[in-house]
């Protein structure tokens, strides 16, 4: 994971009295390779999500701030799988703002083989089944239909990603059995993606 340069400036600077929470935007370092494509497909299609505020859901784990008055005031159960999910509901809780900064660059390796690309799946997947068996309520959720046409969206302007994307995803019921510990924060940890 590489920040870029002005990366913590922009997420620090839309914090304010309202805004809790600023996420930032994780980008894929171009690579090779249907894992890695279907990776970087993926992080198009959030991106374009979050940029069109098409659901509450903006927080992900590679990077963001968040106001330290308001973080003292949320404990994290050790369990928790997708503690940006939570994060952000807490703070949206206490009655204040998310946002999304798509100039608060993170980058990241994208997967470089099928059971990384299905971990970081899985683990999503788990994540939010986790918190709604915790009681947490997703509100605004992405509706299928936003989902598809978002993804016709960039898959028109990058064909070979949604292909990619789409054979990664075939993938996942046999790479499953690879991917250790599907129900635990300590889960399967990705060679490639860090």
């Amino acid at each position: 994971m590489k920040p870029n340069p002005d990366c913590t400036l922009e997420l620090i600077n839309k914090i304010n009295n309202n805004v809790a929470i600023c996420a930032s935007n994780p980008r894929a370092i171009p690579s090779k390779g249907i894992p890695a494509q279907g990776t970087i497909f993926v992080g198009d299609w959030l991106e374009s999500v979050r940029k069109r505020q098409l659901c509450e859901y903006t927080v992900m784990g590679r990077g963001l701030s968040i106001r330290s008055d308001i973080a003292k005031k949320i404990t994290i159960p050790e369990t928790l799988i997708s503690i940006d999910l939570y994060l952000q509901g807490k703070v949206m809780e206490m009655g204040f703002d998310v946002v999304f900064n798509p100039k608060a660059i993170v980058q990241f390796q994208p997967a470089k083989s099928f059971v990384d690309f299905c971990s970081q799946v899985i683990r999503a997947t788990k994540g939010h089944s986790q918190l709604k068996k915790l009681g947490y309520e997703i509100k605004n959720q992405l509706t299928l239909k936003a989902a598809i046409v978002e993804f016709i969206r960039v898959a028109m302007r990058n064909p070979n990603g949604a292909i990619s994307t789409c054979l990664c995803y075939i993938m996942i019921p046999f790479y499953m059995a690879t991917v250790k510990n599907l129900d635990s924060a300590l889960w399967h940890t990705a060679r490639s993606t860090k």
